[in-house]
């Protein structure tokens, strides 16, 4: 279901810089493809960090789930902060590596030029949604997906249309991610609950 919002986004996005020229699209385009490889190690640790929680879970370990979650979620901010400030100190060469033509290069580079800072916040968002998927937040963590795209391509579209301009779009996108930083918190909050619901029902259980 994540898949298919995210699609649906894409779709939309490149409905909406379909209004301002072919490079627009072919440099959001590229750009996504980046953007895909680039926010890969943050459904890597979400993953890794599920698997852990899972693991504590079966085993009884309520209250270490807790600690898994903080130690996930702090080991992907300072990767991504790393990853960030990479991506968005590169950003023009990037462009013109995988962008080619010079009009997709400029419009690759525009893109990232706005977005690349973000990905400290959207990596971390990303792996917080995994862990809420896999360990039974999976209906929250798909409404938050199609929130939180539904906003950057309303938001964006709008922005896009009173400036003229592809670039308004790419600003739009920026500001929306900075708005995911109430993800982690939601996905903290998922985990207290495992772990207070968890610890509870284990110590009700009659001890022999």
């Amino acid at each position: 279901m994540s898949f298919l919002v995210l699609s649906a986004y894409n779709l939309a996005v490149i409905g909406v810089l379909g209004n301002y020229g072919e490079n627009a699209v072919a440099g959001f385009t590229v750009a996504s493809t980046l953007q895909s490889v680039v926010l890969l190690p943050g459904m890597v640790l979400g993953t890794a960090t599920a698997i852990t929680i899972n693991q504590q879970r079966g085993a009884g370990e309520w209250r270490g789930i807790r600690e898994s979650m903080r130690g996930g979620i702090e080991v992907t901010v300072v990767t991504y902060m790393v990853i960030a400030v990479l991506v968005w100190s590169l950003h023009d060469p990037l462009a013109r590596l995988i962008g080619g033509d010079a009009g997709v290069a400029a419009a690759t580079g525009s893109y990232l030029s706005a977005v690349a800072l973000t990905y400290a916040v959207q990596g971390p968002v990303l792996a917080s949604l995994t862990v809420m998927e896999e360990t039974g937040g999976g209906f929250r963590a798909i409404a938050l997906n199609a929130i939180y795209f539904g906003l950057i391509v309303a938001v964006g579209a709008a922005a896009a249309h009173a400036a003229g301009s592809a670039d308004a779009f790419y600003a739009a996108v920026a500001y929306c991610n900075l708005i995911g930083v109430t993800v982690p918190l939601i996905a903290v909050r998922h985990i207290r609950k495992l772990s207070a619901r968890g610890s509870a029902a284990q110590a009700a259980v009659p001890t022999r």
